[in-house]
């Protein structure tokens, strides 16, 4: 599933656990559960499980925020990797902060949390995430590296960029041409959301160390859980739709759970740095395939807008298709081109090899 390097940092010391992570695995897996259930069960009780919804996505999220910030602790001063969790748990509080928010709006004063303040409280929540993904210690890009990471980034990011034109923004443009602050609230989740796909996109292709790609991982999941719960709530919202306790607030928990684990995780993974080991560092094959996906995506949305009306001139999405193709195509280049330089290297050290022995001959 990856590749690997190994170099020299520090050793393992005793972390301060205040849960394992078969047990806060556990727990989550129960709370998800309890939640189904009473999401279910009470299906036609609207009024209670809006209620109950907005009591339980508060203390969940508070439990997440809680683990990030031990997560941080947990890490040697001014190290880059005790700021990022800490900018990490930092955007979680912020998203603990809105939840009460719209709780306190939604069940104490009986009005619509949306559009309002609590869009603003959740909005923070994005600079700080960016920051914190963007300030996790690892392995630098060699110039090669940098070239392809760039390329591959682009692709996805104009193919997310299409398809959230394609199917949020535009129709939320469309929908509410008179209400200009649904517009702005609207838009700028999408926005955010992919300034976000940036910044994961830009950690996945790095090597990061053993010890890390665990949380680091289970974060990215949290995170593009968080995205995909977005697709589904700003099209309810711009329609009018959305009831707080339905099916769709399921990513929400399943934000907060996953990024709860990601906390628990650093926390019992914590290296000191005060001693020397062997550390090793890997890269997720995975994201290698994120680029061609993109592309197919992307291609299946254009087909689809010949045969259905979209929110999008079929020449602009011919536009970006082809597009993305030339930045496939240039991609491959350069793998190609990078080869090449490798097998004239590796041919230059056989040559080299086989003159020693002739001399030692």
């Amino acid at each position: 599933m990856h590749s690997a390097r190994t170099e020299k940092i520090g050793n393992p010391a005793d972390s301060n656990r205040i849960i394992s992570v078969r047990s806060a695995s556990i727990l989550a897996i129960l709370i998800m559960m309890v939640y189904l259930v009473t999401t279910i069960a009470l299906r036609n009780e609207l009024a209670l499980r809006a209620a109950i919804s907005d009591l339980i996505l508060p203390v969940v999220n508070g439990l997440a925020t809680i683990s990030l910030f031990i997560a941080a602790r947990n890490f040697d001063k001014g190290t880059r990797a005790r700021f990022a969790w800490t900018m990490l748990a930092i955007a979680e509080l912020s998203f603990t902060l809105g939840d009460i928010i719209w709780a306190v709006i939604e069940v104490g004063l009986h009005q619509r949390p949306y559009p309002s303040i609590v869009d603003l409280v959740y909005i923070a929540c994005y600079p700080f995430s960016m920051i914190g993904i963007l300030s996790l210690p690892v392995r630098a890009f060699t110039p090669g590296e940098r070239r392809k990471i760039f390329l591959d980034m682009g692709i996805v990011v104009i193919a997310a960029s299409l398809g959230f034109w394609a199917l949020i923004i535009g129709p939320a443009i469309a929908l509410n041409k008179s209400d200009s602050i649904t517009i702005v609230v609207s838009l700028i989740h999408p926005v955010f959301d992919l300034l976000l796909i940036f910044a994961l996109l830009e950690l996945s292709f790095r090597w990061i160390s053993t010890e890390d790609w665990r949380p680091v991982s289970m974060f990215v999941l949290g995170a593009m859980v968080c995205i995909v719960a977005d697709l589904i709530y700003v099209p309810q919202f711009v329609a009018g739709t959305y009831l707080s306790g339905s099916l769709s607030d399921i990513g929400s928990v399943a934000t907060y759970l996953l990024i709860g684990l990601a906390g628990v995780i650093a926390a019992n993974s914590r290296k000191s740095s005060n001693q020397e080991s062997t550390i090793q560092y890997i890269q997720l094959k995975w994201a290698a395939y994120l680029p061609y996906a993109g592309a197919v995506a992307a291609y299946i949305l254009l087909i689809w807008s010949h045969y259905h009306s979209l929110f999008i001139d079929f020449g602009q999405m011919a536009l970006g298709v082809g597009t993305l193709m030339g930045l496939v195509l240039l991609r491959q280049i350069t793998v190609l081109s990078e080869n090449a330089g490798l097998y004239r290297s590796a041919q230059a050290e056989i040559s080299m090899r086989q003159n020693a022995e002739e001399e030692l001959l």
